[in-house]
């Protein structure tokens, strides 16, 4: 069956550089992205890339 869901925590996700590639290539693979943050540095752009690869609508 392998893996539904991947949870991103730890740290802050946001900050993380590749966290873009990351979740598109998750979303790639037809999983479900999370993440846990206390979203201080979420701006716009990042909510914008999040939807642009299929999340947050």
């Amino acid at each position: 069956m392998g893996c539904l869901v991947l949870t991103l925590t730890g740290g802050e996700t946001f900050m993380h550089p590749q966290l873009g590639a990351v979740v598109v290539r998750a979303v790639s693979h037809d999983m479900v992205v999370t993440a846990i943050s206390d979203a201080y540095p979420i701006t716009r752009g990042w909510i914008q890339r999040m939807n642009d690869v299929g999340h947050g609508g």
